[in-house]
């Protein structure tokens, strides 16, 4: 279960409007530079009116091929190689704001924000390519590799957030969601390899705690309603989701140690969560709860059948059953993400070529 991130639109700009190469060191790769960023909009563009399955490897190859001249500009900028003309503005659409920001592009001074919207985009193309990894590979060979592929993707996209926060955003006056996809997914890779219901519980409360840490941020912005509605909703359903399948793992493991009781309990609190979310208005997410309640509902019947007539344990109230729940336990780091060398700037020997600093280092398979 993975969010799907709309993709924002940009307006065009021109860095040579914008930049004062003195000492006309740069004029090459500035051009280029504008060339590179008009490649990364008229991408989104087309991706945004494509009604079928998007490209999002080509959104993040063409923004990997900007990236080091936006680094090189911010380089060049913070060293004084480069200077600005007029101040710098450059505008972006919203796209995880309510519905009026939505419907325009929203303009913002530096060269900062052009980053943060640059490489929040990559982000965000980074995790639907592995949502849809996920979706298409399920009913395939080789799955088990696939699912290390999407969760390894999402854990990177995560990264990159988190550079956005610590390094970034600081210079100009989210990244738990990612994390708990990824987390959410190594889950479906553990139960193929038929891990222990402990084990899995104490993953499936770990993600919860992810999305709870996502859903704490976002109530604490000043203006929290502006969030786009269903990104708020796939977190609080998020939280809601995972806390109910580590009761379902908790209540398999109490059965398996002859816990009848505790069984019943921890089994009836997942069932009835999961039904709340069978109805919700989020297709992902239901069709999701349905799966899972359809398991939860028969193991449901057979323990309180067995409790009912044979084992008679008294089932713990629900504040002692939550006593019972363990501490979360993690599955994934954020992988940190390292930008790429800057494609010029004093820094950079002319005669070789800047590696490359994306995620899978030029592999889009």
């Amino acid at each position: 279960m993975s969010f799907i991130y709309p993709l924002p639109t940009t307006g065009t700009i021109s860095f040579t409007e914008f930049l004062l190469d003195e000492n006309n060191l740069y004029i090459n790769e500035i051009s280029e530079a504008t060339a590179q960023r008009g490649r990364v909009r008229a991408t989104l563009k087309e991706v945004n009116k494509t009604d079928g399955p998007k490209d999002y490897m080509n959104v993040m190859k063409v923004i990997d091929d900007y990236l080091p001249y936006l680094f090189a500009i911010v380089d060049c900028l913070e060293g004084g190689q480069l200077k600005l003309k007029q101040e710098f503005e450059t505008s972006w659409r919203c796209t995880l704001s309510d519905s009026v920001l939505k419907k325009k592009r929203v303009k913002c001074r530096g060269i900062y924000y052009e980053l943060i919207f640059t490489l929040m985009t990559y982000g965000y193309a980074c995790s639907n390519w592995a949502s849809n990894i996920i979706e298409k590979e399920l009913q395939k060979d080789g799955i088990d590799n696939k699912l290390k592929q999407a969760a390894d993707i999402l854990s990177k996209a995560s990264g990159v957030f988190a550079y956005i926060s610590e390094n970034v955003c600081p210079k100009w006056n989210k990244p738990p969601i990612a994390l708990a996809d990824a987390s959410s997914v190594a889950i479906r890779k553990a139960l193929m390899q038929q891990t222990s219901p402990s084990l899995l519980a104490k993953l499936a409360i770990g993600v919860a705690g992810h999305y709870e840490m996502a859903n704490g941020l976002i109530k604490s912005l000043k203006e929290s309603a502006k969030v786009c509605s269903d990104f708020r909703k796939y977190v609080s359903n998020g939280v809601l989701f995972h806390q109910s399948l580590g009761k379902k793992f908790l209540a398999k493991d109490a059965y398996d140690h002859q816990q009848n009781g505790r069984a019943v309990g921890f089994i009836t609190e997942a069932r009835e969560v999961l039904h709340l979310l069978t109805k919700c208005k989020s297709p992902t997410i239901a069709a999701h709860a349905a799966q899972e309640y359809s398991e939860v509902n028969e193991l449901y019947n057979i323990y309180v059948g067995i409790n009912d007539t044979v084992t008679f344990q008294i089932v713990p109230s629900k504040a002692d059953l939550q006593a019972l729940v363990p501490g979360g336990r993690t599955v994934f780091d954020s992988a940190k993400y390292i930008p790429p060398a800057p494609a010029f700037g004093p820094r950079v020997n002319r005669t070789n070529k800047s590696e490359s600093g994306d995620i899978l280092g030029g592999r889009y398979y």
